[in-house]
């Protein structure tokens, strides 16, 4: 009903902002270049050239969830990222990535820093990856890998929690610094990539790209 009305009155505009909100709806992600990823599903990037395929990130407190729980919960996940699935253990968590693979395969998520033990689980994709990549590599510093999220981690280890007011592109993080006995959460300001949050009491006890890794949880 909403298509005829806006084809009768003529509302084109209005037209391509309800084919928008279809997409979102039903949870697809439009793709410019039309290539794949490693499971054979279509990804790629929109004309900003931001990459638009989905993974899914899953965190939970270790007390009282067994790693099975975990696990099972994140397979809830894999519909969002059917190229690997990985579960963690970092300080206090369990964290956990479904991951479609776009770039950089033998780059797997969570990544987990050596020296510190801070990890990350990311969904989406940094803008400006390219050129932070080459003044990483201006400075001296080597990256493991093509992984955006080792560029978020690693600006997080040298400017601490501010740089990620600072962060490019579409996404949400997850980031667990067990030094510190902290996490990060973030989203960006568009809210482009989802994130739910499951709390007792005020505090934070799960976390996840779809509310049914929650419900898994007993959320």
């Amino acid at each position: 009903h909403l298509f005829f009305y806006c084809f009768r009155t003529g509302g084109f505009s209005d037209l391509l902002l309800l084919g928008w909100h279809m997409v979102l709806y039903m949870r697809l992600e439009w793709v410019g270049d039309g290539s794949r990823s490693a499971s054979g599903t279509f990804a790629g990037c929109d004309r900003r050239g931001i990459v638009t395929a989905v993974c899914g990130i899953l965190g939970v407190r270790r007390d009282g969830v067994d790693r099975g729980v975990a696990l099972q919960a994140l397979r809830r996940l894999a519909w969002r990222g059917a190229d690997d699935l990985r579960l963690i253990a970092c300080g206090d968590w369990w964290l956990g990535v479904a991951r479609l693979v776009i770039s950089d395969p033998a780059s797997p998520q969570p990544i987990v820093d050596a020296e510190t033990g801070c990890a990350i689980a990311f969904n989406g994709a940094v803008t400006d990856a390219r050129a932070q990549r080459a003044a990483w590599s201006a400075r001296g510093e080597t990256l493991q890998g093509g992984n955006d999220a080792e560029l978020v981690l690693r600006r997080y280890l040298r400017d601490g929690p501010e740089s990620l007011d600072r962060q490019t592109g579409g996404y949400a993080l997850a980031m667990v610094d067990p030094r510190v006995d902290a996490r990060f959460l973030a989203v960006d300001p568009l809210g482009e990539k989802p994130l739910r949050v499951a709390e007792e009491s005020g505090r934070l006890q799960a976390f996840a790209s779809s509310p049914s890794a929650l419900e898994e949880l007993g959320f």
